[in-house]
């Protein structure tokens, strides 16, 4: 194991793997300042939302016709709802991504805007894996006049010098590792889901959100995708997240009142396109599920679980990031990969000891 001292973090590689730490520093926002979007007030809402309960079946379901003419002619979905899981534009079936799509973004753009909600906006929610980094790139392109991936480049990941990307620029320099196959990829390619029943059947809503809706080609890393094409050292994602609780290097990305906002619950309650408890703050996942479980210290952090392995978070109460990218996918859906749980209870305990 290889320790790095690097800025207010530290890096440690592990095998094949990355895993990151950053301790924030608390205090106002300062270097280099971005465009307000999060100032926002649609940003907010007052009241967490439970989604419907539902129980899996075997048995498959139906694409959803609830919807009425009056959502189909719907205004576009605020910031809230998308960051909530909220919208109910779940799937692109209709126009699913190809890398000439993505390279030109008007497609994909006028794709959402056709796409019609899986439910009543606002009244349930769903986890937006195709369509979500989309869905918010096409507002902050409206109003900044830059993609997501250009925004966060100019706007975040330059500022705190970070080793992360939304489409790959060239000449970056950046190392990319070879990924061997996870689960959610092996699916991808066509292999048995297993327990995964509904993604054995094309007409359910688990299909279409995510084997349906997405691209079945090899992805380019200078192409950008930000719903699942994003690059980043485990470093880089721990220090992102730190910047959401504390200073660092002087830079804090949001205060103190959004950051509360976004580790609050937003939407809890059954999945309706992944079919299982699910918790979700602003943009990101709260405790307690099966693949962020309160029990495996992150009771009071929020963050994010990649189908494909990666795991990061961020605990305000104890000024702590975590990053954690693999090499080798993760082995299990729907669960917190083991090798993830055994980090992320190690740097509980590490840090419970000297606070």
């Amino acid at each position: 194991m290889e320790h790095d001292r690097y800025s207010s973090g530290a890096r440690a590689a592990v095998g094949s793997s990355q895993v990151g730490a950053d301790r924030s520093r608390p205090g106002s926002p300062g270097g280099r300042p971005h465009p307000p979007l999060a100032k926002d007030g649609r940003l907010c809402s007052n009241t967490p939302r439970q989604g419907r309960s539902r129980t899996r079946s075997a048995t498959s379901r139906a694409p959803s016709r609830r919807t009425s003419r009056r959502a189909r002619r719907r205004a576009p979905p605020s910031a809230s709802t998308i960051l909530t899981q909220r919208s109910g534009i779940v799937c692109l079936d209709h126009a699913p991504l190809t890398p000439s799509a993505l390279r030109a973004h008007t497609p994909v753009a006028e794709a959402l805007a056709a796409a019609r909600p899986e439910w009543e906006p606002d009244t349930a929610h769903g986890y937006h894996a195709t369509t979500y980094g989309h869905l918010l790139s096409e507002l902050v392109r409206r109003r900044t006049g830059l993609t997501a991936g250009r925004y966060f480049a100019r706007h975040i990941a330059a500022p705190l010098g970070l080793d992360a990307y939304i489409g790959l620029p060239a000449g970056s320099g950046a190392h990319l590792a070879t990924m061997l196959e996870s689960k959610a990829e092996a699916l991808m390619a066509g292999a048995d889901p297993g327990e995964v029943v509904e993604l054995r059947d094309p007409t359910t809503l688990t299909y279409r959100a995510t084997i349906a809706s997405m691209s079945q080609d090899p992805a380019d890393p200078a192409v950008e995708d930000p719903s699942y094409g994003g690059l980043a050292s485990a470093h880089a994602l721990a220090r992102l997240f730190a910047a959401l609780v504390g200073e660092v290097d002087g830079i804090r990305l949001v205060g103190p009142r959004l950051t509360a906002e976004m580790a609050r619950p937003h939407s809890s309650g059954t999945c309706e396109v992944m079919l299982t408890p699910l918790t979700w703050g602003l943009g990101v996942q709260l405790a307690d599920s099966a693949v962020f479980p309160a029990d495996a210290g992150l009771k009071n952090s929020f963050g994010l679980s990649g189908a494909n392995g990666v795991f990061t978070f961020a605990d305000p109460e104890r000024e702590l990031a975590f990053g954690y990218v693999p090499n080798m996918g993760s082995a299990v859906m729907g669960s917190m990969d083991g090798r993830i749980r055994r980090l992320v209870e190690a740097v509980f305990r590490s840090v419970d000891r000297i606070l």
